[in-house]
């Protein structure tokens, strides 16, 4: 006895799902299949249990051999966040916003501004809950907040970093040297600034002209 199932089937830990191929061609397929059976078995079976029985062994083996299971990759949700309840409220607002668009009526477009308003709240909290999350199991919590801040910003993270470092025509390409440089620069650079002007009536502007080391730095 042959049984089918049509339900898709989803494998737990892993992106991606079982489901019937089914297009135009595979039902053609499916159809012709059925029109080349002689259904003798069915006709001249005996008692209704095994006339059953015949009929649905011819149609499930059509069936399996027209349309087979597939194997479809699933690409992984980033948006964690994204909950089925968050995801049928965004389409519940689409439909609302049709809806809208064909009626012009006062009570729906307040019901709508309420609804919208509800649900950015909603993503909201979800947002947080799932960003404190990260932040809380995260080794490196600076690196993995401004991940999170440029991904909400819409920023691409990517991984140039400074290359080399030009300090008064010398360039220096050892990460620990320009470290050193750049916090010696800009640490010293505001006493400098200050005793430059508490000495003499230098604009802040010509004070800075006096800083003696210049730099620029080249990416990768």
């Amino acid at each position: 006895m042959l049984t089918v199932q049509f339900a898709q089937q989803y494998f737990k830990n892993h992106c991606f799902f079982y489901k019937r191929l089914i297009n135009q061609t595979t039902i053609d397929d499916f159809l012709f299949k059925l029109s080349l059976e002689t259904w003798a078995s069915v006709f001249e079976g005996n008692g209704v249990n095994t006339i059953f029985n015949s009929f649905l062994n011819i149609f499930l083996r059509h069936f399996y051999s027209s349309f087979p299971l597939i194997k479809v990759y699933k690409r992984p949700s980033h948006k964690l966040w994204l909950t089925s309840g968050i995801l049928t409220s965004c389409q519940c607002k689409t439909a609302l916003y049709m809806e809208l668009k064909k009626n012009n009526n006062p009570l729906i477009k307040k019901y709508f501004r309420d609804y919208c308003r509800i649900l950015s709240r909603v993503i909201h909290v979800a947002k947080k809950m799932e960003y404190d999350r990260h932040i809380l199991n995260s080794n490196n919590v600076m690196r993995t907040s401004w991940k999170l801040l440029n991904k909400e910003s819409c920023n691409d993270w990517n991984n140039q970093g400074v290359h080399s470092l030009n300090i008064n025509g010398t360039s220096i390409t050892n990460h620990q040297t320009i470290v050193s440089a750049v916090n010696k620069h800009f640490t010293t650079m505001p006493s400098m600034i200050t005793r430059n002007i508490m000495a003499s009536n230098f604009s802040t502007k010509s004070a800075l002209n006096q800083n003696n080391n210049s730099f620029s730095l080249n990416n990768v």
